[in-house]
């Protein structure tokens, strides 16, 4: 399942004075930013073995996005748990 919070949040800058959930959303946005590049490779690959390891990839950093979502949501939200 895929959320879509990292596509409704801006990227903040990074520092060492990050609040957690602020981490969080950096690391959300770099997991999206990988699955959108790797599903940009396959979409342009010819070779469909080559497509199948990009569109593999891709499916992996949106297993990473989904882990960080369900983070977030417990960090940002704490009316959740």
């Amino acid at each position: 399942a895929d959320y879509k919070i990292a596509e409704s949040l801006d990227t903040p800058n990074l520092s060492i004075d990050m609040k957690p959930a602020d981490a969080i959303t950096l690391a959300m946005k770099k997991e999206e930013d990988a699955m959108n590049l790797y599903t940009e490779f396959a979409n342009l690959s010819t070779d469909e073995e080559q497509k199948k390891v990009f569109l593999n990839l891709a499916r992996m950093e949106q297993g990473h996005k989904t882990k960080l979502e369900d983070l977030y949501v417990g960090m940002a939200f704490v009316e959740v748990w």
